[in-house]
């Protein structure tokens, strides 16, 4: 809309409203698309965990074969190192009851760029193998359990820290969380 010279002050009044309107519709769009993009570059481990019954029995019968490792990941390109843990038989308050999971914070190329302790979120999530993504109920937790050390900078690597009892044995049967013998997290 083009506005003579002389009504440009009259029309800055008349219309700062609507202005002002615009402005915050637009810094809400705004809002919305950093979420979205946040979304997008959050870093994410897909970790397949198989012959689950194998581990769990094992866990049972042997304290030293309690945890089941994934691979070491990184919280984005030249990232902080960790590693998720599940303890397929409990530890702690999940013990013969639970699934326990955690995660480790290990010593990474780039530990000597990045601010310590340790801040960033970590949320655990048990996928549903459902075969209809609409009918997935999974399973997510956020740490509940901190012991002290566990966001220092790593030497090797740190204590865990996680959830001692994420979901029960009982659960587990009542969907798809356990397809082929393998979880999903």
């Amino acid at each position: 809309m083009k506005v003579a010279r002389r009504a440009l002050s009259r029309h800055v009044k008349d219309k700062m409203e609507t202005h002002l309107n615009l402005a915050c519709v637009m810094v809400q769009e705004h809002r919305q698309e950093i979420q979205r993009l946040k979304q997008q570059i959050k870093p994410r481990l897909i970790w397949k965990m198989d012959h689950f019954a194998q581990r769990r029995e094992l866990a049972k019968k042997t304290a030293g074969q309690k945890y089941c490792f994934s691979p070491p990941f990184s919280t984005g390109p030249q990232g902080y190192q960790k590693r998720m843990l599940v303890c397929s038989n409990g530890i702690g308050q999940g013990e013969n009851t639970h699934l326990s999971v955690f995660a480790v914070i290990v010593k990474g190329e780039y530990d000597a760029i990045w601010p310590w302790p340790f801040n960033l979120g970590v949320t655990f999530t048990l996928i549903d193998q459902q075969e209809n993504p609409t009918e997935q109920q999974n399973i997510s937790g956020k740490p509940t359990y901190f012991p002290q050390g566990a966001f220092t900078r790593p030497v090797q690597q740190n204590k865990q820290f996680g959830i001692q009892a994420f979901v029960s044995h009982e659960t587990l049967k009542t969907r798809r969380y356990v397809v082929d013998n393998a979880l999903f997290f």
